[in-house]
């Protein structure tokens, strides 16, 4: 309907950028033949042609409607109503361009770090404009081109009047939440399903009191409090009263974690896989400078389990859980696992399956809502990593939750 040189759908969808200017102007990307058609107020449609190497849908169109800029590759390219495609920056990203579509604003790296820059579009030269330590996560200008906001990747907003340079800082380090990705095959930013009484890891920037002492956290629409908190992150528990469904609930059929604080005002919502009675998932207590991700305690507990010091055959190792499910006796929720009693998991997960000897499945004691697993480790082990996994007597969230813990072995 729209023009497309090959049978498709438009889509107006846009990751970044401005697909519609300031006269109502439209610019189409067909998602098949990756054509873009500028589509004007009066009906009036212009092929712009095929972005056939796109790599980034973000697209910035100028005010007059005779070219618009584009991101690929890491580069920024300028591409003319008659069809000229133009490299403006061999290294760049995030065009934003002035009302007049004489200037562009846009992000390039200093060092490894992002900075903004600001380049006349008449000439060749750009200039640097920011010179922050934690590097720029986004930056755009004013309509006449005399002020930048920039977001920094440390969380602040800060204001720069490029007429005299004067910086102003409209907010300092504000509290920042990752998102974890754990849904691969829809691509949704989801957290781990739900568990009653289990404790769950927020993770972010700048997670600390007294922002955390006021904070609140719903889980689908229950009130919980934050159980603590450490350097980038603090936990919340799951109520025991809240209900559960059968199944996994699947994207865009999810529901919402809402974290708020009135101290800074802040709000984050971490879309969720479901409410289910066991869900088991393993928590990372810690990564190295390596990147390698720690999840088990060596039985004596003289500290992690890890490359340098891995775990023997048959030694005994420690892990924590969220999602383990009931446990006898009942705990109250936001009340400590007592040590005696323990509270053992009532639901059956065959750890043994991976080859593993279970000595304890139940709440840590000490702790609110997290599981503790200790295991033997096998016997006979020719890999120098084993893996830990739960296999129940039914899959409630599909193969798309990664719930494997992996173990450093040494070899004998």
């Amino acid at each position: 309907v729209l023009g497309c040189t090959a049978p498709a759908s438009f889509a107006s969808y846009h990751v970044g950028g401005r697909w519609i200017n300031d006269a109502g102007s439209i610019i189409a990307l067909c998602e098949k033949s990756k054509d873009l058609t500028l589509i004007e107020p009066s009906g009036k449609r212009t092929n712009f042609g095929p972005l056939n190497d796109i790599t980034v849908p973000w697209v910035e169109l100028a005010n007059n409607a005779t070219f618009f800029l584009y991101e690929t590759r890491n580069e920024i390219h300028r591409r003319n109503s008659n069809g000229a495609d133009i490299l403006l920056e061999p290294v760049g990203s995030r065009p934003v361009l002035t009302a007049d579509s004489k200037k562009m604003l846009f992000l390039s790296p200093v060092k490894g770090v992002p900075q903004a820059f600001l380049r006349d579009l008449s000439g060749p030269t750009s200039r640097q404009i920011t010179d922050e330590p934690a590097g720029v996560a986004e930056a755009t200008i004013s309509r006449i081109g005399s002020q930048v906001i920039v977001s920094t990747l440390d969380c602040s907003l800060i204001s720069i009047d490029l007429n005299n340079g004067n910086r102003a800082q409209f907010i300092d380090h504000m509290p920042k939440v990752d998102i974890p990705l754990m849904n691969t095959t829809y691509q949704a930013y989801i957290q781990a399903p739900q568990v009653p009484g289990s404790t769950y890891q927020v993770r972010g920037q700048n997670l600390s009191y007294p922002s955390i002492d006021k904070t609140e956290v719903k889980v689908a629409g229950y009130a919980v409090k934050p159980t603590g908190e450490g350097n980038g992150y603090f936990y919340y528990q799951t109520p025991w009263s809240l209900p559960v469904f059968d199944s996994m609930l699947r994207y865009p059929n999810y529901e919402e974690v809402i974290i708020r604080s009135g101290d800074p005002q802040w709000e984050a919502v971490i879309p969720f896989a479901g409410r289910l009675e066991v869900a088991p998932y393993p928590m990372e207590l810690g990564r190295l400078a390596s990147g390698e991700k720690i999840f088990a305690i060596h039985g004596d507990w003289r500290g992690y389990v890890t490359k340098a010091d891995a775990a023997r055959e048959l030694e005994v190792i420690h892990l924590y859980y969220s999602g383990l499910g009931p446990v006898q006796p009942f705990v109250e929720t936001g009340v400590t696992a007592p040590a005696n009693p323990v509270a053992i998991t009532t639901k059956t997960c065959d750890w043994e399956r991976s080859g593993f000897k279970v000595l304890y499945s139940g709440l840590a004691p000490g702790l609110v809502g997290i599981y503790q697993l200790t295991l033997q480790m096998p016997r006979v082990v020719t890999r120098t990593e084993v893996s830990v996994s739960c296999s129940l007597d039914y899959v409630p969230y599909g193969s798309n939750l990664n719930t494997t813990a992996n173990i450093a072995v040494r070899l004998f």
